[in-house]
């Protein structure tokens, strides 16, 4: 006869998903699939609230394995001045474009942002000979070019600049980030 604690815990194994041979136990593979993307903060009277829309990344060389974008607000000394988030995985990939049609929600209000801020995007994949995350490229977008309506960055090489002292265009094909940039206010 089995004891009610065997009874309980194999109830509890057939409620628990097994795991694919590329998942792991502590939620990586949600975290790749899903992002790290943060909801909108409620709105406050008089202060203003930026959303960024990112439909696509142009790259001559666009076959990357898992291609997912990092988003800081950083200041001009590269300090994080929110918390720093990460899309899905790109939805699609398509002739030199990678898709990504996601939307990004700063998390402070642009009122409270200093000069010489910049929301960075990094371009990031994965590697697999090496198996690690690597840093393809990367854009920004300055306090001053925050306006409502389409925007396109360029993309510089690595290593990345939070200072943006020591710039080095990606390509000099006509290739960039192409973004969509909504204001909120109450």
């Amino acid at each position: 006869m089995r004891s009610n604690t065997e009874v309980d815990n194999e109830r509890a194994e057939d409620k628990i998903p097994a795991l694919e041979e590329d998942e792991f136990a502590d939620g990586q593979l949600r975290r790749k699939m899903q992002g790290t993307l943060l909801p909108r903060l409620p709105l406050t009277p008089g202060k203003t609230l930026l959303s960024l829309y990112i439909e696509k990344i142009g790259l001559k060389d666009a076959g990357l394995i898992d291609p997912y974008l990092t988003i800081s607000v950083r200041d001009y000394l590269g300090v994080a001045m929110t918390a720093i988030q990460d899309t899905p995985v790109a939805s699609l990939i398509k002739d030199n474009f990678i898709i990504f049609n996601v939307a990004v929600e700063v998390q402070k209000c642009i009122e409270y942002l200093p000069s010489g801020v910049a929301v960075f995007f990094e371009l990031k994949h994965f590697k697999p000979k090496k198996h690690k995350k690597s840093l393809k490229c990367y854009g920004f977008l300055e306090r001053d070019e925050i306006k409502p309506g389409a925007a396109v960055l360029e993309l510089y090489q690595k290593p990345i600049d939070y200072r943006r002292r020591k710039l080095k265009l990606l390509t000099v094909k006509a290739l960039y980030l192409h973004l969509h940039l909504t204001l909120h206010t109450m």
